[in-house]
């Protein structure tokens, strides 16, 4: 995949989220979910709207699902 600012912005703000110490070990488990996928999504070529698509709405499900759990 040709690198993209915004992929990159992505990964950063997950790694932040990473760095923080107030969430849940499963939001971190979650967390570290998402980024790995990015990065490989980064490094694979010659992708279709399909499989980006695809991709983004697994991080969002991960994400989404860690973090709007009640305790």
């Amino acid at each position: 995949m040709k690198s993209f600012k915004e992929l990159g912005a992505c990964k950063a703000r997950l790694r932040a989220i990473l760095a923080r110490s107030d969430i849940e070990p499963e939001q971190k488990q979650a967390v570290q979910k998402a980024y790995d996928a990015l990065t490989r999504l980064g490094r694979q070529r010659n992708l279709t709207h399909a499989q980006i698509a695809r991709c983004v709405r697994e991080v969002v499900d991960w994400l989404i699902e860690a973090f709007m759990r009640k305790p």
